[in-house]
């Protein structure tokens, strides 16, 4: 369990029921180290009931056009491969106070995968979301996606985000939502890095959504955006279940930048205990 002074942090200013979500992942995961439970008495009715919904109203949904074009609704992907957070649960952008103040807005797309959640955003703009993707494999799917979905509003970047431009390795082990740290794998790629700050500088963006999934690089790419919250105040959709240091300190560190965001935590329909939790960062008054 973490330490009192980390949880206060946490959890200050937050509504009860983002409260009820962090201890649930936290308490689950004291049972699961101690070993003190049965798979299922981790979770409540109301999830096993919503999983069942999960399986029966949305995998069930999933139509196959052939080999390389798969249909939810009329969503298409080259693989199938519909995440329950995007598709299912929209990233729990339902809990935004003002979505409507997004359509004229820009949206980043940071760690965009196959496309997928660049393809949900768009619904929310007017204007351009900037999918960031730099793993060989899934840029391609990337832009597969935008072709079968004929979407002129997304703007793939075969690009790195962190806290400087340069240089940075990545693993090219298998699909993943987007970059991971280099290790011990022999599986890599050299990709190129710039920070959502000098990418809006050189684009002359009007940010209104940064969406974040970065596998554990959350933090960087949030200092490499730091001029561009500041004036812009977009909402923050950062994922925080990849590490115990962003789950404790991203929330913390947004809050002390008195810049009036107000947070939810999100937790999607899934059985895992942590995967997919998500920060919601809204700042009520920052979307003009």
């Amino acid at each position: 369990m973490p330490r009192k002074e980390a949880w206060l942090a946490l959890i200050q200013g937050l509504d009860t029921k983002s409260i009820d979500v962090l201890s649930k992942c936290l308490t689950r995961m004291d049972l699961v180290e101690k070993k003190k439970y049965i798979p299922l008495d981790l979770f409540t009715e109301e999830e096993k009931e919503r999983w069942i919904d999960v399986k029966q109203n949305f995998f069930e949904n999933i139509l196959s056009f052939g080999n390389d074009c798969y249909c939810y609704q009329h969503y298409l992907l080259p693989v199938r491969n519909f995440e329950i957070d995007v598709f299912y649960d929209k990233y729990g952008m339902e809990l935004l106070h003002s979505p409507d103040k997004l359509v004229d807005k820009d949206i980043i797309d940071a760690g965009a995968y196959i496309g997928d959640s660049a393809l949900f955003l768009q619904e929310y703009t007017t204007q351009k979301v900037y999918a960031f993707e730099p793993e060989d494999d899934n840029y391609n799917s990337l832009l597969r996606t935008i072709q079968l979905n004929d979407s002129s509003r997304i703007i793939p970047e075969k690009l790195a985000l962190g806290e400087k431009k340069g240089e940075k390795r990545i693993s090219k082990e298998g699909m993943a939502s987007s970059m991971r740290c280099i290790s011990k794998s022999k599986a890599f790629q050299t990709v190129q890095a710039i920070t959502i700050d000098q990418y809006v500088r050189e684009n002359n963006l009007n940010v209104g959504l940064i969406k974040l999934d970065v596998e554990g690089f959350e933090q960087k790419v949030l200092h490499g955006a730091l001029k561009t919250i500041k004036s812009q105040k977009p909402i923050l959709l950062v994922s925080i279940y990849h590490n115990a240091n962003d789950f404790f300190r991203i929330k913390p560190w947004i809050d002390s930048l008195n810049l009036g965001y107000s947070f939810k935590i999100f937790k999607p329909t899934n059985t895992a205990i942590l995967c997919g939790t998500l920060l919601i960062a809204e700042a009520i008054n920052g979307i003009q």
